[in-house]
């Protein structure tokens, strides 16, 4: 995410951001609907299971891509919409910071960007924001 002050960017990330919020306020019309267990696929997107596959050492971060899933899984607690976008923020930022303390700061952005980008609540994505909610899909 580039962060910039005025400009046409920081029109362009304060309309997702509202469009995102749209879907953070679907995401809280099923709050309180029963959580599925917790499952973790490590990292997402065939990331884990193709450097398994390779046979090398296991993945330095597969650590981060579990505490992310944990925090994916509900989807939050936040009441509004607002607060549900934030705490995603959150979440992605500290997978984020998790990935760059095992050396690789280019992968920690890379992954953080993915995340951004695919990982918004209600999209039937099965590593949304919220996944552990099946009616926002």
């Amino acid at each position: 995410m580039l962060l910039v002050g005025g400009g046409i960017l920081s029109v362009m990330l304060a309309s997702d951001r509202r469009v995102e919020e749209r879907q953070h306020a679907r995401l809280l019309e099923v709050q309180d609907a029963p959580l599925t267990a917790f499952v973790s696929d490590g990292c997402s997107g065939g990331l884990s299971s193709v450097w398994n596959g390779v046979g090398a050492d296991p993945l330095p971060f597969e650590g981060c891509c579990v505490s992310h899933d944990r925090a994916y899984h509900a989807g939050g607690g936040a009441a509004t919409a607002r607060g549900s976008y934030v705490e995603r923020l959150a979440a992605d930022r500290a997978f984020q910071a998790c990935v760059a303390e095992t050396g690789s700061q280019v992968m920690a952005d890379a992954l953080f960007q993915a995340v951004r980008l695919g990982g918004g609540p209600c999209s039937g994505l099965s590593w949304r924001w919220g996944y552990g909610r099946p009616d926002c899909q």
